[in-house]
């Protein structure tokens, strides 16, 4: 495990493949051999500045984890922007930017990648996810839709994501939807975790968010 403060930090600006400038808020523990990371991207209105991520990156640190928060390009290019592309596209492209880029680092095990996000992150990570079969978990924090829609609803038609999807997610991989009690907390308000996951049925079910992102790891995954 990595003590807190045993963490390098980096900031830095990557090129997408469209010339766009995403930011990359990397914090990596001070530890040897190839490490599981987490990537984070932000919501519509919610940057990756904010407590929740600062929280979750440093707990996850202090685990032994690494992290890697994106921040979209029409944040960077304008903070008060409010606005994504109309089919998510350019985020989608963001994110797989940042995916390549950590898949860049030698110190990153590529088989314990780990992608998530918050709000419109999570719509965009469930996209990739679906598609890229090597990406070991998703985690999924605050999707768009209400906390009464806990359980099987929680992924219907009001957060833009197919039950089924989640439901017939192949056992070998972990999948949760989880939300805080706040903007700053990372305790957990509700959760819905993959029913086939086999990762998800041996564990107890995380009581914070920062359980949830390193339960894939722990559990082997």
């Amino acid at each position: 495990m990595s003590k807190q403060g045993e963490s390098e930090h980096v900031r830095m600006q990557l090129k997408t493949p469209r010339g766009a400038i995403i930011e990359i808020l990397q914090d990596r523990p001070r530890l040897a051999g190839r490490l599981p990371v987490v990537v984070l991207a932000g919501g519509t209105f919610y940057n990756v500045r904010q407590p929740i991520f600062e929280s979750l990156a440093e707990a996850l640190t202090d685990a032994g984890i690494g992290v890697i928060r994106v921040e979209w390009a029409y944040r960077v290019k304008d903070p008060q922007c409010k606005q994504h592309s109309p089919d998510r596209a350019a985020e989608i492209e963001d994110l797989r930017a940042a995916l390549a880029h950590a898949r860049s680092l030698e110190w990153v095990d590529r088989q314990r990648l780990i992608l998530g996000g918050k709000s419109l992150g999570s719509i965009v990570s469930w996209h990739i996810f679906r598609d890229e079969p090597e990406l070991r978990a998703a985690v999924l924090l605050t999707p768009i839709g209400k906390p009464q829609e806990a359980g099987p609803r929680l992924l219907g038609d009001n957060n833009r994501f197919a039950d089924s999807a989640i439901t017939n997610a192949p056992k070998t991989r972990y999948v949760s939807a989880v939300a805080s009690a706040g903007s700053s907390s990372t305790d957990v308000l509700w959760a819905y975790y993959s029913p086939r996951s086999s990762l998800a049925s041996s564990q107890p079910r995380p009581s914070s968010l920062t359980a949830s992102c390193a339960l894939p790891t722990a559990a082997g995954a």
